[in-house]
């Protein structure tokens, strides 16, 4: 890696060619994760909670929502549409209440819900914005740590064509928003520390309430960003300036407290979805770590495939150790020649970032599903910081460095275009037969995350009785005996289990209803039975 502050700029191009650059990689990248949102069919598990909770209904939901009693289709369908506007409190209260996050995406995705309506397509477009908007800020970011226009460029299209922010467009979740925070933090510090306006003492103040606002885990990288700023003030011996940051991001911090104060709930619940800790599990959680960082410049499929063999994951962290170590040397080299410091901030968040949520990871203090590739925006566009500044290598390997970045480019260009086509391909799932579906339906679960799937195409008149298995296995839909037949939509996720479905299809079974498989995996996770009842001998 080239010491960012002795690198010259060998990819410096006229301002027009960067700003062309920039503005095909985009277009294309919003031209791909166009495709992506509009070959949606269903919500996912996610993607339900978030309109649950966008359309301030999440409370409501689990409160008083129709219990051990039939309900047309339209009044399950009524907690996930938008009925009100300007409920932002009660959407921060059922957060709290009832979630593991902030309300911040879940306010901006009201109003945007409030201006196009509730679709599949609405959080995917709004996710879109979120990203092109977070490519210029990392070209911006670039600049004002001084690396050229061409790398600068370069570093923002190969991002936003990467796997972690194509994936996370199309989850209606925080993660878009989560990477927008994070890249105008590092701009917001870096011109805090390089610069003297008054403007930078609210724009950093403003983006750490955003961020904090946005995902929780922003609480570790900004922890960690406003150290090494500190340090870096406080080696310059601007003591005014270093007192400014502390009681910049202390406003933040009470301003965060004082629109959101029932935050401390939600890290209970985040609590009780940790796993006790397990020796047995760290291998798994070692080489999921490893995926995560080739992850985070390959796609997904590739990373899985690549730690297949053995050696692959054991190369990926020596490689991290071995960066983070030629960063700790570059940037004692820095110190020693009075060269400055600022360009090696983002180097140092990203590696300490992930060094801590790996730390956090690896002995179980956060789930097992946090490694997938949608919650790598919190490390995502620092990675591509960091890309910028390895580019801007010496002059004199200039003409290398134009082949290797154009190679790079148009790889990234051409792997999103093939990712983006099976993505396209595996995401139509076959939800027709609900659509005509007249019939009564019986789902074993009202999980706020699975009803809202299964009952998204299903027309507004259909009876709907909706329970947990354990729930049924108490006590059947009621009238049930005076129905010709009905539908049973089952999911095997949180307490249900095959033995207990097979156990309620007995039930149906002596009341007269035997069950025929009708479909398997339909929405990608439920099956669903044909009952019809017995007809006179």
């Amino acid at each position: 890696m080239t010491d960012p502050a002795e690198a010259q700029p060998t990819l410096d191009v006229s301002r027009t060619q960067a700003l062309v650059l920039l503005a095909v990689g985009i277009v294309l990248a919003v031209v791909l994760q166009g495709f992506r949102a509009r070959s949606l069919t269903i919500p996912t598990h996610d993607d339900a909670i978030s309109y649950l909770a966008a359309t301030g209904h999440q409370g409501k939901y689990e409160e008083d929502r129709p219990s051990e009693r039939w309900a047309p289709a339209r009044e399950w369908k009524s907690y996930w549409r938008f009925d009100r506007f300007w409920c932002f409190r009660t959407i921060g209260r059922d957060l709290a209440r009832y979630d593991i996050h902030p309300p911040l995406y879940f306010w901006l995705l009201h109003v945007w819900i409030a201006l196009v309506g509730v679709k599949l397509i609405a959080g995917p477009i709004l996710n879109i914005v979120l990203n092109v908007l977070s490519s210029i800020v990392l070209y911006r970011a670039g600049r004002a740590l001084r690396r050229s226009r061409g790398a600068s460029a370069a570093a923002a299209v190969l991002w936003i064509l990467s796997d972690t922010p194509m994936a996370a467009s199309v989850e209606t979740r925080q993660y878009c928003l989560l990477g927008l925070t994070v890249v105008t933090l590092c701009l917001a510090l870096v011109r805090f520390v390089e610069g003297s306006k008054r403007s930078d003492y609210p724009l950093l103040s403003v983006v750490a309430l955003c961020g904090l606002l946005t995902h929780y885990q922003f609480i570790v990288l900004l922890g960690i960003s406003a150290t090494a700023a500190a340090i870096l003030l406080a080696v310059r011996r601007n003591y005014r300036r270093l007192v400014g940051k502390i009681v910049a991001l202390g406003i933040s911090a009470a301003a965060f407290v004082a629109m959101h104060p029932h935050f401390l709930l939600s890290f209970s619940r985040q609590r009780d979805q940790v796993e006790p800790f397990a020796w047995s599990n760290l291998p798994d959680r070692i080489e999921r770590c490893a995926v995560a960082f080739l992850n985070l410049f390959a796609p997904d499929t590739f990373a899985w495939r690549a730690v297949q063999h053995r050696f692959v994951p054991t190369v990926a962290l020596a490689a991290v150790a071995v960066a983070a170590l030629w960063c700790l040397l570059g940037i004692l080299r820095s110190l020693s020649r009075h060269r400055p410091l600022t360009p090696w901030l983002p180097v140092v968040v990203f590696f300490s970032t992930l060094a801590a949520i790996w730390t956090l990871y690896v002995f179980q203090r956060l789930p097992g599903h946090a490694m997938q590739t949608k919650y790598l925006m919190l490390f995502s566009p620092t990675a591509y910081l960091v890309v910028g500044q390895v580019l801007d290598c010496p002059i004199r390997w200039r003409r290398a460095v134009w082949v290797a970045v154009g190679v790079l480019v148009v790889g990234q260009a051409a792997i999103s275009c093939r990712t983006t086509r099976q993505f396209v391909k595996s995401s139509r799932v076959e939800c027709a037969e609900l659509r005509e579906v007249t019939a009564p339906l019986v789902v074993d679960t009202a999980a706020r995350g699975i009803l809202p799937v299964v009952l998204w195409h299903v027309q507004d008149d259909v009876p709907v009785y909706a329970e947990s298995q354990k729930a049924l296995l108490v006590r059947l839909p009621d009238k049930i005996e005076a129905l010709p037949g009905f539908l049973y939509v089952s999911d095997l996720r949180y307490e249900n289990s095959a033995d207990k479905r097979e156990a309620i299809l007995k039930k149906f079974a002596e009341k007269g209803y035997p069950a025929q498989q009708a479909a398997t995996g339909m929405f990608g996770f439920a099956d669903v039975y044909v009952l019809k009842k017995k007809g006179p001998r």
